[in-house]
């Protein structure tokens, strides 16, 4: 099953840390909360930054990105948009679903470290199998 946060939930990051007094000090805790139209620009930001212009797609395709503000930007808007397209749904409600979206539970997460930056975000998607040509059919055709 799938178990939905509260629209902001505070985890421990790890584990304790000693002092050199011998006391213990807690690590820093991440608040994990679901996107919404509010913050899912900032998510679009952040991950085009970690994924498409730190890495260019992962580690073993060769390094950084170079992109123009404009490139970026550009790209900053599809991640928003196809953000919207994938998890708009669990923020939506009512008369602003559009036809056949909500019918899979879906939610995009963000982490946020102890000054509010992002630090990491994460997409879950229930999906269905088809189990004899072992392939996932799309949302729209639940």
């Amino acid at each position: 099953g799938l178990a939905l946060l509260p629209r902001s939930t505070r985890v421990p990051s790890g584990p304790r840390a000693a002092s050199a007094h011998g006391a213990s000090l807690a690590a820093p805790a991440i608040a994990v909360e679901a996107v919404s139209e509010s913050s899912v620009e900032e998510a679009a930001v952040f991950f085009v930054e970690a994924f498409w212009v730190s890495t260019n797609g992962g580690a073993c395709s060769g390094g950084a990105l170079r992109l123009s503000r404009k490139e970026r930007r550009l790209l900053e808007a599809q991640m928003a948009d196809d953000f919207r397209t994938r998890y708009g749904c669990s923020w939506r409600v009512g008369s602003q679903l559009r036809q056949g979206e909500g019918l899979l539970p879906s939610r995009l997460l963000l982490a946020r470290g102890d000054a509010g930056e992002v630090i990491g975000c994460v997409g879950i998607e229930a999906a269905l199998l088809d189990p004899i040509a072992r392939r996932v059919l799309p949302a729209r055709s639940a």
